[in-house]
């Protein structure tokens, strides 16, 4: 009796570790960056003015459809025009959203993985060669489970 207790309560622990998917939060300060006299991470975030990509690797243990939360600000250039946020995600089209808001604010996109690694690329579209184009503030990344 006890021995079937135990394997019931096992198998509902795996089913429920099975069924229940957790969000993941990446902060942007944390991610890979190659390095930049523009670009730098502040405090938790990380301030882009060169087009550079912004990496983090993600795993994925089954074909799902997610939602993900960038949470991003932004100064115009000096020509005001606003930076644009391209998100790139293995095994998805590239996606780029104009960041017009000096108020930090999330930016939603959903997309369907398959199972295994994939890389989160973050890069600024429109960076001018000297430091007078728009600044692109990531401040959280969150993968959300839809």
């Amino acid at each position: 009796m006890l021995r079937q207790l135990v394997l019931t309560a096992l198998v509902a622990l795996a089913v429920s570790g099975c069924v229940r998917r957790n969000s993941l939060v990446i902060l942007p300060a944390t991610m890979a960056a190659a390095p930049s006299p523009l670009n730098h991470p502040d405090g938790d975030a990380f301030v882009m003015r060169e087009q550079r990509q912004l990496i983090a690797r993600v795993k994925f243990s089954s074909v799902h459809r997610w939602g993900l939360n960038i949470t991003a600000r932004a100064e115009p250039g000096s020509d005001g025009t606003w930076p644009m946020l391209r998100i790139e995600l293995d095994g998805t089209p590239a996606k780029t959203v104009t960041v017009e808001n000096s108020v930090a604010i999330p930016y939603w996109l959903n997309f369907v993985t398959e199972p295994g690694c994939a890389d989160l690329k973050l890069s600024l579209a429109n960076a001018a060669p000297s430091a007078s184009g728009p600044t692109l503030i990531l401040e959280r990344v969150e993968i959300v489970p839809l």
